[in-house]
């Protein structure tokens, strides 16, 4: 694909534009708190967009402090994109203004469309499509949530996100309430997107127009993707595979089931089809398929995080024995190699101070240490691991102590976090150093430790549940494997 037509969706029309726009028109913009209106012209003006903002609503003279217009046409000059915050019956009064104003796009939240009147509303999504195609408009929706850009402070989707951080994640999705479930709870943990779209019915631009336009944005490291169906399967597999060479693409596949599909169908219109055969296109396009969209966001910020993964071999440090049991289980599941250590690795590690109650056969158990081992020799014992040729990744469980205020936490406890602390923070500066991922794993949360928190709050993945280490470790190796077809995690 040449780079002039890289960015450029359906008909060659580069559509950056939507998520960078010079002037917005907010139509339906409103008062009332809860409304669509109310939502996304708030998350405009608190995200900071420094672009020209027009409200508009045809009963109100201000809307959130701001003139409100009555129409497009009394609106000075030109505007770049228009959402659509109105019921669907009266989307054609703004349509048929459009044109006038040189629109480039139009986003239209509004619902009651294909996913809801079947033929009937699928006929009126054409017909939309049609008359802005005509006049060289581009439309994302119906049934939409919207679209944001924090590299740009441009938050046009129903959430007030001010303070997010932007990251090298973008998400593309055709459903968008569950992802800004998803990436409300991942900012408590430091992990945030940089970009939404929803394509929702998808009756002009589809997910793949996007997907086309992401694969050559810097901005753009890691494309997530929720997709219910495809309307056009084959042309998807071949712009898939031209992004998922530059850069890793992880998709969950709603409408599993047959009941699944029935819901997707009533969602956004999709026809979601047979997940068997689903599953291998994915494979084929190069994607990476997941089981669990609970963990999406997580994943998509293990490939900003980790450094590649370069092999199957798996080191595993914990602080409890019974926890190297399963966690040997989990990642040997996924196909990974747990080595016994070579007998000179071992004696080394018992040079730093590990007693002989305390296994160095791999996994390697701190916790059988007791308080025997120091700071620098745990410090030392990572280190001697990342820099053996023994393994291509390390996992480092159980540290986190139970505690957060430090006037309810005893001084011994406080001393310790911040010891553990200490530690886990030399082993990911050692990880950038031996470029091999370390994958950070504990029982409590943010929420129960100090030291989680504190990580957490930087941005460190710490995992709770031992699936979730597994699938970033086998996330990474289908990526980073340069004979990987892409597969399912």
């Amino acid at each position: 694909m040449a780079e002039a037509e890289s960015t450029k969706g359906a008909e060659g029309k580069d559509l950056s534009f939507f998520f960078d726009p010079k002037s917005v028109a907010v139509v339906g913009a409103s008062n009332r708190p809860g409304s669509w209106g109310y939502r996304i012209a708030l998350g405009i003006i608190e995200g900071g967009y420094s672009g020209k903002l027009y409200l508009i609503n045809r009963n109100a003279e201000a809307v959130l402090g701001r003139r409100s217009y009555r129409g497009l046409t009394e609106i000075p000059g030109d505007v770049e994109v228009v959402i659509i915050a109105i019921p669907a019956e009266r989307i054609w009064n703004v349509l048929r203004e459009c044109p006038g104003k040189k629109v480039e796009g139009i986003i239209i939240v509004a619902s009651g469309f294909g996913e809801a009147l079947g033929a009937e509303g699928k006929k009126l999504e054409k017909e939309i499509a049609s008359f802005c195609r005509m006049h060289g408009i581009r439309v994302v929706g119906p049934n939409v949530s919207g679209i944001y850009n924090m590299h740009a402070r441009f938050c046009a989707a129903g959430e007030v996100l001010p303070s997010a951080t932007p990251s090298k994640i973008t998400f593309l999705c055709q459903g968008g309430y569950a992802v800004h479930n998803v990436v409300a709870r991942a900012r408590s943990k430091g992990v945030a997107l940089g970009k939404f779209v929803q394509t929702g019915n998808e009756a002009d631009l589809q997910c793949t127009d996007f997907l086309q336009l992401l694969g050559s944005d810097p901005e753009s490291e890691v494309i997530l993707m929720y997709i219910e169906g495809l309307k056009e399967p084959r042309r998807f597999l071949k712009v898939a595979q031209n992004v998922a060479a530059k850069k890793p693409i992880i998709v969950y596949k709603g409408g599993k089931s047959e009941a699944g599909v029935r819901a997707a169908e009533s969602h956004t219109g999709a026809m979601a089809g047979s997940f068997a055969i689903h599953k291998g296109f994915f494979k084929q396009a190069g994607c990476i398929l997941v089981q669990n969209f609970e963990t999406i966001l997580e994943i998509g910020h293990a490939f900003t995080f980790y450094p590649p993964l370069k092999g199957s071999r798996v080191g595993i440090v914990t602080q409890g024995g019974s926890w190297g049991v399963m966690l040997t289980d989990h990642i040997y599941r996924k196909g990974f190699i747990v080595p016994e250590f070579s007998s000179s690795l071992q004696r080394k590690l018992r040079d730093f101070g590990l007693p002989y109650r305390a296994s160095t056969r791999n996994p390697v158990d701190f916790g059988a240490a007791g308080l025997s081992l120091s700071k620098k020799a745990r410090l030392s014992i990572v280190d001697a691991l990342l820099s053996s040729a023994e393994i291509d990744a390390l996992v480092f469980h159980g540290y986190g102590l139970r505690g957060l205020e430090p006037d309810i936490v005893p001084e011994w406890v406080r001393e310790r976090q911040k010891d553990e602390e200490e530690v886990l923070r030399g082993s990911e500066e050692m990880m950038r150093a031996y470029e091999k991922p370390v994958i950070f794993g504990c029982h409590l949360s943010r929420f129960e430790s100090a030291t989680i928190r504190n990580l957490a709050r930087d941005g460190i993945p710490v995992f709770s549940r031992l699936e979730d280490i597994s699938d970033v470790l086998l996330s990474l190796f289908l990526y980073y494997q340069p004979s990987r077809e892409g597969s399912s995690v």
